[in-house]
């Protein structure tokens, strides 16, 4: 029940909080930043009265994967292209790994399911405030090519990592999770602005966006290529690339 709760936070919590900052001319990036925080902080809560009524979101989760590891493990064309030397208690073990760590980076889940919410609802609600007569027009979303972190944001980065990371090793009970999902964030926005440099570079190009769209998701299909992403979006934001293009 929870995690639905939490789904549903995610998608309506934001919605009031763009309302508001449209109505007052605010910048749109920052509206879709105060609403991630609005749906984060709603997701919290809902974890926290979870966990104190003695029902763990991270449990509901791994009771799940667990019951879906034992169908998988069970299913004999699954078992077949796994190969007859890997058995059925070895592949559960296997598909139950494989989604813990998954279920590990549920925080990091909601914030970036956050974020993808609170941009598409700000696109969409700011079209529905424009048509209704009198109401003042809404800022315009600035395009994906025009996106760029803060100047200080690898600062943070590297400071709250090595934090998380200095905590993990003191032994504090939580800080190895705390430093997994620290560390996915920040990959998340550093490839978002790697992805933006690739949008500016076509767009300068004069090339057709698709393949802006087609070069990145290319790049997000393997893990060099996100390191890629995350390299050039630090890159942009220590030397000013796309700034540089112009």
């Amino acid at each position: 029940m929870y995690l639905s709760l939490i789904v549903l936070a995610v998608a309506v919590l934001p919605v009031p909080v763009i309302i508001r900052s449209i109505g007052r001319g605010q910048q749109p990036y920052r509206t879709v930043l105060e609403g991630i925080i609005s749906a984060a902080v709603g997701a919290i809560l809902l974890m926290v009265m979870a966990s104190a009524s003695g029902t763990s979101v991270f449990d509901s989760i791994m009771d799940s994967v667990r019951s879906m590891a034992r169908i998988i493990a069970s299913d004999p064309a699954v078992r077949q292209a796994a190969g007859a030397s890997v058995s059925q208690s070895e592949l559960y073990r296997m598909v139950t790994d494989f989604y813990e760590q998954s279920a590990r980076l549920f925080p990091a889940t909601i914030c970036v399911l956050s974020a993808v919410a609170s941009y598409v609802e700000y696109i969409l609600l700011s079209k529905v405030i424009k048509q209704k007569p009198g109401n003042r027009p809404a800022r315009p979303m600035d395009k994906f090519r025009d996106f760029c972190l803060p100047r200080n944001a690898g600062i943070c980065w590297l400071g709250m990592v090595l934090l998380s990371w200095a905590l993990m090793k003191a032994d504090i009970a939580g800080m190895d999770l705390l430093y997994v999902n620290i560390n996915a964030l920040f990959n998340f926005v550093f490839c978002l602005q790697g992805i933006s440099v690739l949008f500016m570079f076509v767009y300068k190009k004069g090339a057709p966006k698709a393949l802006a769209v087609i070069i990145a998701a290319l790049f997000l299909l393997s893990g060099i290529g996100k390191l890629a992403l995350m390299i050039l979006g630090l890159a942009d934001l220590i030397f000013g690339l796309k700034a540089k293009m112009s």
